[in-house]
């Protein structure tokens, strides 16, 4: 964890050394998560942002645990509130359809309100002299930011989110919603979304009907943390073609997303 720390101080981590230092901080997190939130003068930032860093850590050190926690409640909660919204919509908001894909980009409700990924990195910066009192250089660290929130991004990227309805007996097991999260570049930003099978949002957009939904396999693509951390040129990435993705540093220094096995759908 100190060598992950030192690196993080000197510009040359990857995604690796926060995925160590999380793994290491998990417990500690988790204990001022829970002090956090009965703190009224806590900053938004922190308080918001510690019960996700600490879903992250545990979903990477038990993959068990990822059909539970704050950020697959989210996901969960967001789809209903979508279908609930599409249904009292006069006419569905389509921002843009692709035949190719068949996809369709529905805008948002106000009641959606995607989390932001700064709290993420606000909460890890804010955290790190908790377990490194007296080795740390925060002006050093704070630099670091856009960087740590990449990464951190890239930590969620296709992290499964099985079950997202309660494990009851359904008429057909295949039609329980699954999800997963996924790296997105939307408006020249990075961003994680959710891709969600068998979502009420896609239900109600097929009206209910078979057919629609045979002939349009939809898999319903929901905003999760948005991110004003700006793509390269040229480098887009879309949540419904979800790739082995990591966060790495070339031999220029620059930390960069190095992507394994693209599809040919994915342009990078």
């Amino acid at each position: 964890m100190y060598s992950s720390l030192c690196k993080i101080q000197d510009g040359t981590f990857d995604e690796g050394d926060v995925k160590s230092l999380l793994l290491g901080m998990r417990d500690r997190l988790q204990t001022v998560s829970l002090s956090t939130r009965q703190m009224q003068d806590a900053p938004p930032g922190i308080r918001l942002g510690l019960p996700y860093l600490v879903d992250i850590a545990h979903s990477i050190a038990h993959p068990e645990m990822k059909d539970q926690g704050p950020i697959r409640s989210y996901v969960k909660g967001a789809d209903a509130q979508m279908a609930k919204a599409l249904k009292k919509m006069p006419r569905h908001r389509v921002l843009s359809t692709d035949e190719q894909t068949k996809t369709i980009n529905i805008a948002l409700p106000p009641a959606i309100k995607p989390l932001m990924a700064h709290d993420l990195t606000v909460a890890f910066l804010t955290f790190l002299p908790d377990i490194f009192p007296d080795a740390i250089d925060m002006a050093s660290v704070a630099k670091q930011g856009s960087d740590i929130e990449i990464c951190l991004l890239s930590l969620l990227h296709y992290m499964q989110l099985p079950l997202l309805d309660d494990p009851v007996a359904p008429d057909s097991p295949s039609e329980l919603r699954h999800g997963y999260l996924s790296f997105h570049t939307w408006n020249g930003a990075h961003h994680i979304y959710a891709g969600v099978v068998n979502s009420h949002y896609g239900n109600v957009l097929s009206a209910g009907s078979e057919k629609n939904s045979r002939t349009r396999p939809f898999i319903n693509v929901l905003p999760v943390f948005n991110s004003s951390v700006p793509a390269d040129i040229g480098v887009t990435f879309d949540a419904r073609n979800p790739v082995i993705l990591f966060a790495e540093r070339g031999a220029s220094g620059k930390l960069s997303l190095k992507v394994v096995g693209a599809l040919p759908t994915a342009a990078v």
